[in-house]
Parts: C-alpha cells; sequence; structure tokens
C-alpha cells in the first residue's frame, strides 16, 4: 500500500460516522495477526471489515533513507505550541478520547531533533535512530491505538512521523479555560507526590487521584520527559537536543518509562524554563522549579 492510501485508510477510520463500521472496527485487537486468521471468530472479522472496505492487514513500507526525509519534513512543518496545547487538553480523562491529544507532543518530541543520517545498522536497528533498513506503518494499529495517548516508542520513527503528519492536517483543538484549570491542578498535584516517587509511580497516584486509564497516565510522564519538562541531568529531553538512541541510558528494569523519565524523581522537579515555554498559560508551583534551572 502507498504511504497517501495508508493516510487515507488511517483518516477513514477515526472520522467515520459508519455506525457499522465504527463497531465492527471496535472488535478489532490490532495485535492479530495472520495465524489467528485460522479461528472462525477471527476470519468473520477480517471478511466484516473487508466487506466495508478495511484490509486489516494493510500497511506501507519505506525505506531509511525516505523515513528521514519524511520525519525532518514533518518536524520543520509542525507548530510546536499547537501540540503542547493539545497537550493541555489531552490530560483530563474527562474529554472524551483525550489521550489522542497527547500524541502530539510525544510524538514530534521523539522527531523534532533527528539529524538527517544514513543508516548506521546494529542488529537490524539504526545506532543513530533505531529505525530499520526500511520501517512499515499500519494505519489500523494507529487507529486503534490513537485514543491511548501512545504514539510509539522512540525508536518506532515513521509511526511518530505519521501521528505529526496528522496533527498537522486535523483540526487543532481550542484550549478554555476549564482546560487550563484542570492541567493546573493536575501538575499542583505532581508537586504533592513523596520527593522519591518515579514517573511511574507518579502515573499510578495521577490514576488513582484523577480516574483514567494508569498507561495513558503512563504515557503522560513519558511526554513530559521527551519534551525535556521533566529535570533530568542524565539526559537531555528528546525536543531540545537529539542524542543517538545507542547512548541513551536506559531503564533498569522492563516496568519502567524509557529515558530520560524513568531517571526522573519527583524531587528533580520540572525545568522552568522548558515548562514556561511549552505551557504558557500553566502555572509551575514553586517547589517543582529545579534547583538548578534558571
Amino acid at each position: 500500500m502507498q504511504l497517501y492510501q495508508a493516510e487515507k485508510l488511517f483518516s477513514r477510520l477515526i472520522t467515520t460516522s459508519d455506525e457499522k463500521l465504527l463497531t465492527t472496527f471496535e472488535q478489532w485487537d490490532w495485535s492479530t495477526s495472520r495465524d489467528d486468521a485460522e479461528f472462525e471468530d477471527v476470519a468473520e472479522l477480517v471478511s466484516g471489515l473487508a466487506e466495508l472496505g478495511v484490509d486489516v492487514w494493510a500497511e506501507t513500507e519505506v525505506s531509511h533513507s525516505r523515513l528521514v526525509s519524511l520525519a525532518v519534513k514533518a518536524s520543520a512543518e509542525s507548530d510546536l505550541s499547537a501540540a503542547a496545547d493539545a497537550f493541555i487538553l489531552g490530560a483530563d480523562p474527562a474529554i472524551k478520547d483525550h489521550g489522542k491529544w497527547q500524541q502530539p507532543l510525544r510524538a514530534l518530541s521523539l522527531i523534532h531533533e533527528l539529524p538527517r543520517h544514513k543508516y548506521e545498522g546494529y542488529d537490524g536497528m539504526c545506532c543513530v535512530c533505531g529505525a530499520g533498513e526500511s520501517s512499515i506503518w499500519s494505519p489500523i494499529k494507529a487507529a486503534k491505538l490513537l485514543p491511548s495517548g501512545y504514539s510509539g516508542e522512540e525508536y518506532e520513527v515513521l509511526a511518530n512521523t505519521m501521528f505529526v503528519r496528522w496533527f498537522q492536517r486535523t483540526e487543532r483543538p481550542k484550549l478554555n479555560k476549564k482546560n487550563v484549570t484542570f492541567f493546573n491542578k493536575l501538575v499542583k498535584s505532581i508537586n504533592n507526590v513523596p520527593a522519591n516517587a518515579t514517573a511511574v509511580k507518579t502515573a499510578g497516584l495521577l490514576k488513582k487521584e484523577f480516574g483514567g486509564d494508569v498507561y495513558t497516565w503512563r504515557y503522560f510522564m513519558e511526554t513530559l520527559g521527551f519534551a525535556g519538562v521533566l529535570r533530568v541531568d542524565r539526559q537531555p529531553g528528546n525536543l531540545q537536543k537529539w542524542v543517538d538512541l545507542h547512548d541513551r541510558p536506559q531503564p533498569r528494569s522492563k516496568n519502567e518509562t524509557p529515558s530520560p523519565a524513568c531517571h526522573w524523581r519527583r524531587g528533580m522537579g520540572f525545568d522552568r524554563n522548558v515548562f514556561e515555554q511549552l505551557f504558557p498559560t500553566g502555572r509551575l508551583p514553586f517547589a517543582l522549579r529545579s534547583t538548578d534551572a534558571a
């Protein structure tokens, strides 16, 4: 499938008002493999979606060189302030599909400083960006993940690029006073968690206080790390400075968030300059300002 066709299918799936398509697609598990199609219920669902014009196995593949060009172009054409505003909106679990508005800032942070480079492979991954010699994007998987706040891992450059491209073309959300008030309440709550709390622990406490899905809260904290809001000396925010993938200090366990969020503790605070740049309407508690931030 060509890239434009994949994007067209993705757009259709996330904007359709066709009740039959919505109901049928809701039943699809994006992690289903072709091997599972031998099961009758899976085969019926595949057939039903095909009748509605959706090929569940549809995907597009691009070379590493083209991927880098797409990512650099998408970043150059992006609106960082709009992505940051969307992130504020996406913080509130009371908003329908709120997680999808967390994705633009996450995805943009992960490709923003990506340098033009040639593939430098190690074990099938580029040492610079983590992508392979070619990358595959599934519009079906992307459409299913959209509400979660998860755009992809740091090495999934194509997935993050496609979410940035989507955000550039979609209607931008408008913030209101209620959105900003909730975000400030949320930041205040982060300020009140124990000083030794990790990003994962903080996410759990936010879920307990505000509801929603704990993984969406984890993605929220991860994004603050990628965007450089979390003050971490071991690695700069991806939004501020590119660090080759193989040079990034990794988490100690699989249960942790990716770097740099995995190295943060609440007592380290937020980078005041980055916070105020991204969220000029936000209020950063004095105690949450990093002691070594200007």
